[in-house]
């Protein structure tokens, strides 16, 4: 979980399940007008770690023996 280089995302999971939620922060980092813009569904299995790269990108790993780095295309959406 945490936030990106910039400030400008959020990235959370739970232990629960094998999803990652992305927020896009709100300016005044009010937590309540947080937007969610993405799910990522891709894992598999529980995820155990999320982390965000200096450049903005976003690596997440799994129970699944997979790691993923996603980057943030042109509309918006975080591909891998």
């Amino acid at each position: 979980m945490g936030f990106s280089s910039r400030s400008e995302f959020y990235a959370t999971t739970t232990k629960k399940n094998h999803i990652v939620n992305i927020f896009r922060v709100a300016k005044d980092n009010d937590v309540n007008s947080w937007e969610l813009l993405q799910k990522i569904k891709d894992h598999t299995q529980t995820i155990s770690d999320v982390d965000w790269a200096a450049d903005n990108k976003l690596i997440t790993s799994s129970h699944d023996r997979s790691v993923f780095v996603w980057r943030q295309s042109n509309t918006s959406e975080f591909m891998w």
